[in-house]
C-alpha cells in the first residue's frame, strides 16, 4: 500500500464514522501523542487540506461535497 492509499482509507474510515457532518461540523482533535486537546478550527483545517488532496487525486466528488460549507 502506498501512502496516497494509506491516507484514502483513513479518511473513508473517518468519514463512515461522521457520517451525516458537514465538515463544519466535525469535531475537535488532539495534537499527537500528549492528547493536547486542539481547537475544531484546527481539526477542520487539516481535513479540508486531506479531503482536497483526495479529490485532487481521485476525482472523486465525495471529498469534494464534504468540504463544501
Amino acid at each position: 500500500m502506498n501512502v496516497k492509499d494509506f491516507i484514502i482509507n483513513i479518511s473513508d474510515s473517518y468519514l463512515k464514522s461522521i457520517e451525516g457532518l458537514k465538515v463544519t461540523d466535525f469535531p475537535a482533535g488532539h495534537n499527537g501523542p500528549y492528547f493536547d486537546k486542539e481547537t475544531p478550527i484546527r481539526n477542520i483545517s487539516h481535513w479540508i487540506i486531506t479531503l482536497s488532496n483526495i479529490y485532487n487525486w481521485t476525482g472523486e466528488k465525495k471529498y469534494k461535497e464534504k468540504v463544501k460549507y
